[in-house]
């Protein structure tokens, strides 16, 4: 079998420039909500992996031995470490980049599907990838935001009265579960700052109970905890 025959130069072509523009699509998603990794990562990612599976395919072909998927699971794998990179941790204990990098171990896989040459699967995992990213962010974002579980971050002066603020929730069918002191201070000036865990006892609108909260005399600011999409 002559690898030349099989992994022609319109082959080769075709197989990098489909990942290119693969990886261009889940990218701008990304880039449109301002993530670490953008769309020239993605690009690089899906062309890369899929660069080495040609490699892969090549020297399986050339040689006649081995095994042709060894190298793609290293890739599978070794991706992990990139993105890792992507996640972060703001100061409000905010976990951000988790989409972006489940979105670029996908796309190495979708680049692993091209180079390889199962077009097929590649284009209805495609669809599937943006359909999640796009449309099920709706979904998604309208589940959490009724959920029983809520993390607020906080930051108050001295005029809080913590008993004044349990009562209240309290009055909200909730009750708090955790208390963290963040830091002795602090983004504004003269605050102090905490996270809180709360349980409700009825699936409540995060956004109501989180305006309901912010006019407690003493809180300065109000947010809730969860990773963006």
């Amino acid at each position: 079998m002559n690898p030349q025959e099989l992994l022609s130069l319109k082959v080769i072509t075709t197989r990098l420039c489909l990942a290119m523009f693969a990886g261009a699509i889940l990218g701008i998603e990304r880039e449109c909500k301002n993530q670490p990794a953008g769309f020239r990562t993605y690009m690089l990612v899906c062309i890369g992996s899929s660069l080495i599976m040609l490699a892969n395919q090549y020297l399986y072909l050339q040689n006649g031995t081995g095994d042709p998927a060894r190298i793609g699971a290293q890739v599978v794998s070794g991706i992990g470490f990139l993105g890792a990179g992507t996640i972060i941790i703001t100061r409000n204990n905010i976990v951000r980049g988790l989409t972006t990098a489940a979105g670029l171990w996908v796309a190495a896989g979708l680049g692993l599907t091209i180079g390889i040459g199962f077009y097929q699967a590649a284009l209805i995992a495609l669809i599937l990838i943006l359909f999640i990213m796009t449309i099920m962010q709706r979904l998604d974002a309208l589940i959490k935001s009724y959920s029983k579980t809520l993390h607020l971050y906080l930051e108050y002066d001295n005029d809080l009265q913590m008993p004044h603020l349990i009562n209240i929730i309290r009055t909200m069918k909730g009750e708090i579960s955790e208390i963290y002191q963040d830091s002795p201070q602090g983004r504004i000036l003269g605050s102090h700052s905490m996270n809180l865990s709360l349980k409700l006892e009825k699936h409540t609108n995060h956004q109501k109970l989180i305006t309901t909260l912010t006019h407690t005399p003493g809180i300065l600011y109000l947010a809730e905890i969860r990773s963006p999409i």
